[in-house]
């Protein structure tokens, strides 16, 4: 899609930054590389947030709002002289970007977390849908978490496993299969704030 800024006609392109692995937006004129929106300041847990140069681009707020491209979300990230102000992009235009119009994006990959205490490995992934049934939909429940504890010994016997049930979907509620961790540990260890390491 083309858009208008400071009277040009751009283009957006997207990728990822090579550290941290954040968003990275940028616009494009006349199929050159015309601006960059995003800085990479630190480690960001959303895949759609990043932080934007309104230094270099003093307009870009006021473009990614009236464009419903992005929304402020209120937090400001220093460096040096500068301030970075946090925006989410539209997920439906950066999976675009991206490539991820079948549903793919990586933030939601299923991930394997270790548990020092008690030497377990879970496996932790987004739920398909297909386990849900008629009585699951009529009290609500709409998406699940699902998840299987190994033990840490030969072949990897399985410890426990199960669901969570869910009444928002899976990718609104969590930004990333990571920021559902604390739940899976409640419901199998009673405890949200049992220390773990994700496996990369």
């Amino acid at each position: 899609m083309e858009y208008l800024f400071n009277g040009e006609k751009v283009t957006l392109m997207a990728s990822t930054y090579a550290s941290y692995n954040n968003l990275y937006v940028g616009l494009i004129s006349e199929g050159e590389p015309y601006a960059d929106i995003t800085v990479n300041l630190k480690p960001l847990t959303d895949p759609y947030t990043a932080f934007v140069d309104t230094n270099n681009l003093p307009n870009i707020g006021k473009f990614l709002t009236d464009n419903h491209i992005a929304e402020y979300l209120g937090t400001i990230q220093t460096s040096g002289y500068c301030a970075y102000p946090l925006y989410r992009f539209n997920p439906e235009i950066i999976n675009k970007l991206m490539g991820w119009e079948n549903n793919f994006n990586p933030a939601y990959n299923d991930i394997y977390v270790f548990i020092p205490a008690t030497k377990h490995i879970i496996k932790i992934a987004e739920g398909t849908g297909n386990n849900l049934n008629n009585e699951d939909y009529a009290e609500g429940y709409v998406d699940y978490i699902d998840y299987t504890a190994y033990q840490m010994e030969d072949e990897f016997p399985e410890y426990d496993g199960g669901m969570i049930m869910l009444k928002e979907e899976f990718r609104i509620k969590y930004k990333s299969t990571e920021e559902c961790i604390p739940d899976v540990l409640e419901d199998v260890y009673n405890d949200r704030e049992q220390p773990f390491i994700v496996l990369k």
